[in-house]
């Protein structure tokens, strides 16, 4: 088995939880602009700032799940057995 698959399936298990903490403070930051832009506190273009990067959070949270499962179904490819 490559030990570049290992190391890729450990670094993005690692981020994870990573990911999950940044999204989670992402939402709160947007929930906290939403109230903000409703008071006439921030402008929509500074709300939909806030917004694009909870969005990004959660599409590279997305994408790191993918390419731990893309990066598991090559060992399993590799030992010879059935990805499921």
């Amino acid at each position: 088995m490559s030990r570049f698959l290992v190391v890729a399936i450990d670094h993005l298990e690692a981020s994870l939880p990573t990911d999950d903490r940044i999204v989670s403070l992402r939402e709160n930051i947007d929930r906290s602009a939403r109230v903000r832009l409703g008071e006439g506190v921030i402008t929509a273009s500074e709300y939909l700032d806030r917004r694009t990067e909870w969005l990004t959070a959660q599409f590279e949270r997305a994408r790191h799940r993918v390419e731990l499962a893309q990066a598991r179904a090559r060992v399993l490819t590799t030992l010879g057995l059935e990805v499921q």
